[in-house]
């Protein structure tokens, strides 16, 4: 293999047809700027849209005019330090950078990680994987349903013939595991985002030069969108791991000298996508369609780099083997997942009935992504300025064209496309579906002012354009947090931290005290305790939990009450009484709830002496069992166990865990909301109690 360019060396100085990026800097105006998902929605989907486009337009217009009069003002002496600045950035040897760099990447994710939500899961989806990775790490891959699976059962967890475990792929919680090992399974996340931060730099040095390389690299190490999620439990940077490191490798392959190092740098991008596809199997394989078509390019130009392809398909369908194997243990198919499973093939992409009874539709689908792009404009940097403008102004100036640029344009394109089809929307420290375009949206912002430089003739231009990613950068991260505008990090790192649960934290830090070879029944709310017993009865996780927010609360109760109190071994009876909370329409959400303790009632319906004394317990205070089950533990035999065991308070139906648990102490929580927290005190449990008047609460604990 000869006339390859050198490993790391610059992008090629090819001149492809600009069109594509025209078309999709126009696709990120329309879906970001305009607000395409409250035109869609009547408006409701991205509060304060008008108010932010407002405040966006003033900063924009101040930090041009403010970058302009100290270019003027500064002149040469200024173009002078700018200069030195860069020359600076540039001095240290590549290798020292990427070090330095991935040490302090990894010092702020952990940093915000503690600053926004004291190292502990605050996601549904953390906490399932976080009790998963607890089962991995006592050797299970499953631990064993309890008798009484709805004290408890979570959103999140599945049990199928007799094993319980996360509805999620093994790979995140896998890696939670190893943290676990050593105590600390929240310092696996800050680890790996240095791992991509170094890679990113790695990938953009090859294709970019080191100058945009360095740029990209700061403004990803100040990214609050990488760092918060850097500093959750999240499985989304396992998979950004694996992308940025097979995004890393690829350059190296296109241009390999020899075929030792294109098979080296092929089992790289397999592996890496393989490992990425044990977490987030779909985000992966979105993923992995443009590079396999940039591949097939690569090859039709250089067809000796075609058997290399074979050791990264070997090296990809190890971890891929290891996750199928996992999934024929747990959910008894290799194919099968277990969010297939829990919630049924509704939750599976495609434009069709979703798991809550919604008709996924390509309007649908559109109003998602454009939602998701108006979010990334504050999210990504936190600047006082729209990420969407930022990014496609440089679609629009930049001149050179590269295949490089086409391959992370299809990412982005493909994520969009593929989670626009899917049904459900959420958000982590962002729009967290587009995590994996993260590299393509920050290397676009790092060229912004490069861009801007080449159509500007004066000096002053050009030196006031070299300012504005410093003034942005300084504005973010300086302004105090404020909830009237939507940019800075501080008002990023407020808002996230409201996402902790201080009542569970007490309740955790309390259980220090309890002794061992303890019981402890914990208040959830009406809701969560409805959720649970529709759950018991076979119903799926999300529409259950539907049922219970839209329904009234006191027909589900009686309903539920009733089916308990006899066998019902043809199920019968069950089919009727669910079929009749559903048709009990006219329920109004009661209001001033969070999401979680929502439940609706018939205004003016009076309510029977067992639903008064539930509606009076309505409130979980921030309390669920899936925050405490992260803490507890399993034996050899994949049971519970530990020195502490919570379990969710369902009042006298208490009494079924006697057989299972009988051998513990028995105790109750009791959780008052006071100023800063709570206040959690231990009683002993009584017997063939019923949900009453609140009791009084011995002294507990406050922090």
């Amino acid at each position: 293999m000869t006339g390859a360019p050198a490993p790391g060396a610059p992008a090629e100085n090819e001149r492809g047809a600009r069109w594509p990026l025209a078309i999709a800097a126009l696709l990120i105006v329309a879906l970001g700027l305009v607000p395409m998902a409250n035109l869609l929605s009547d408006g409701v989907v991205v509060q304060r849209w008008g108010r932010n486009l407002a405040q966006w337009s003033v900063w924009l217009v101040v930090s041009v005019l403010l970058a302009l009069g100290l270019a003027r003002l500064g002149g040469a002496p200024l173009r002078t330090l700018l200069r030195r600045a860069e020359r600076l950035l540039l001095a240290p040897p590549p290798r020292s950078f990427a070090v330095v760099m991935g040490i302090v990447i990894s010092g702020l994710a952990l940093a915000v990680g503690y600053a926004a939500f004291r190292l502990h899961p605050v996601s549904g989806d953390e906490l399932a994987q976080l009790w998963q990775a607890r089962v991995l790490a006592a050797g299970h891959l499953a631990a064993r349903t309890p008798t009484h699976p709805e004290f408890f059962s979570t959103l999140m967890t599945v049990n199928a013939g007799g094993r319980w475990f996360s509805q999620f792929p093994a790979g995140g919680p896998a890696v939670i595991a190893l943290g676990l090992l050593v105590g600390a399974p929240w310092i696996i996340n800050p680890l790996l985002t240095g791992v991509v931060g170094v890679a990113f730099y790695g990938f953009v040095a090859a294709i970019d030069g080191e100058r945009t390389a360095r740029h990209a690299t700061i403004l990803f190490a100040l990214s609050p969108f990488v760092l918060l999620m850097g500093g959750s439990q999240m499985n989304h940077v396992l998979v950004l791991a694996g992308v940025t490191i097979s995004l890393a490798a690829l350059p190296r392959w296109a241009r390999a000298a020899n075929l030792a190092e294109a098979r080296r740098m092929a089992a790289a991008i397999g592996g890496a996508l393989g490992v990425a596809a044990t977490s987030r199997p779909y985000d992966a394989a979105l993923v992995a369609i443009p590079i396999a078509l940039f591949q097939l390019l690569v090859v039709r130009r250089r067809p000796v780099l075609r058997r290399t392809l074979l050791w990264q398909g070997a090296a990809g369908a190890i971890p891929i083997a290891l996750l199928l194997a996992v999934n024929a243990a747990t959910t008894g198919s290799p194919l099968l997942f277990g969010y297939d499973l829990l919630n049924g093939p509704e939750h599976r992409p495609g434009f069709h009935v979703s798991p809550v009874s919604v008709e996924h539709t390509p309007e649908r689908g559109l109003r998602l992504v454009s939602a998701y792009l108006m979010s990334l404009d504050s999210a990504l940097l936190a600047w006082p300025v729209p990420a969407a403008l930022l990014l496609a102004g440089t679609l629009f100036l930049q001149r050179r064209v590269t295949r490089w640029d086409f391959l992370l344009l299809g990412i982005f394109v493909t994520l969009l496309l593929g989670y626009g089809a899917y049904w459900a929307e959420s958000y982590f420290a962002g729009p967290r579906f587009l995590f994996c375009a993260v590299p393509f949206f920050i290397l676009l912002v790092a060229r912004f002012p490069l861009v801007v430089r080449e159509r500007l003739r004066t000096q002053t231009g050009r030196t006031a354009a070299s300012l504005l990613v410093p003034l942005w950068l300084l504005l973010a991260w300086a302004l105090p947090p404020n909830r009237a505008h939507a940019y800075g990090v501080r008002t990023y790192l407020r808002l996230n931290a409201e996402k902790r649960s201080n009542t569970a934290a007490a309740v955790d830090r309390a259980s220090s005290q309890l002794g061992s070879n303890v019981l402890v029944f914990v208040p959830e709310g009406w809701h969560g305790r409805l959720a649970a017993r529709l759950r018991r009865l076979g119903l799926r996780p999300l529409p259950a939990e539907q049922l219970v927010s839209t329904a009234d609360a006191c027909v589900i109760q009686t309903a539920l009450d009733d089916l308990e109190s006899a066998p019902d071994p043809t199920g019968e009876r069950t089919r009727r009484a669910v079929a009749a909370m559903v048709r009990d329409t006219g329920a109004v959400p009661l209001s001033g709830q969070r999401a979680a303790d929502q439940i609706a009632l018939i205004p003016g319906r009076p309510l029977s002496p067992r639903c008064a004394a539930e509606a009076q317990r309505t409130d979980s205070y921030g309390v669920s069992v899936a925050e405490l089950l992260t803490t507890t533990s399993v034996d050899r035999r994949g049971t519970l166990a530990g020195d502490v065991i919570y379990a969710r308070d369902l009042g006298a139906d208490d009494e079924r865990l006697r057989d299972e648990f009988g051998g513990r102490r028995w105790l109750v929580a009791r959780i008052v909301p006071a100023r800063g927290g709570a206040t959690v005190a231990f009683e002993p449990y009584v017997a063939h109690r019923g949900f009453g008047p609140a009791l009084s609460v011995a002294p507990g604990i406050r922090f």
